[in-house]
């Protein structure tokens, strides 16, 4: 009785290991076959890519380039600042802030402009400083858009074409 349970056991056992192995086999050749079917789009998009020569070539009609480089910009806007009794014109992509003109117009050294910043996380950035003029306690740099006092700071407010921004150092 002892020995037909051993021989009982090893069977079961053996039983066991050939399932597993069967199981290891196939769910090993699934994933190989999963890898093979995800590597073949990327084999087609590389043919694809190494065949653009021969497609340009075979192309009869000329493509003005301008039309495309046009479809992909953003639309240009001009903005004017005001500025210790100066005025800089600047255009800028749409979509830009008070804070990127203000950087366009530094990054011209004809224009000798410079302004020191602080970032407030949630409202942005506010001016301490334009051409080494810096606010001091109870006088700020503000700065107004279409005659407007801002509420944000200057990387918060989004620019429009024709824009006119006026900066005043101003008490609170």
């Amino acid at each position: 009785m002892k020995n037909q349970k051993k021989t009982h056991v090893k069977i079961l056992c053996f039983c066991l290991m050939v399932i597993s192995i069967f199981s290891y086999s196939y769910f090993y050749k699934q994933y190989q076959k999963a890898l093979i079917e995800l590597s073949e789009p990327q084999i087609e998009f590389q043919s694809f890519y190494q065949n653009i020569p021969q497609i340009k070539s075979q192309i009869k009609t000329p493509i003005d380039s301008s039309l495309l480089v046009s479809s992909v910009t953003n639309k240009t806007i001009q903005v004017t600042l005001n500025i210790l009794d100066k005025k800089y014109i600047t255009s800028l992509d749409e979509g830009a802030s008070v804070y990127d003109a203000m950087n366009k117009i530094q990054s011209n050294k004809e224009n000798n402009f410079s302004f020191q910043i602080k970032d407030y996380s949630d409202l942005g950035y506010f001016i301490e400083g334009i051409n080494k003029v810096m606010g001091t306690p109870g006088k700020y740099w503000i700065y107004y858009v279409n005659d407007k006092k801002a509420s944000v700071g200057i990387s918060k407010y989004i620019l429009n074409d024709g824009d006119l921004i006026n900066w005043k150092q101003e008490g609170v």
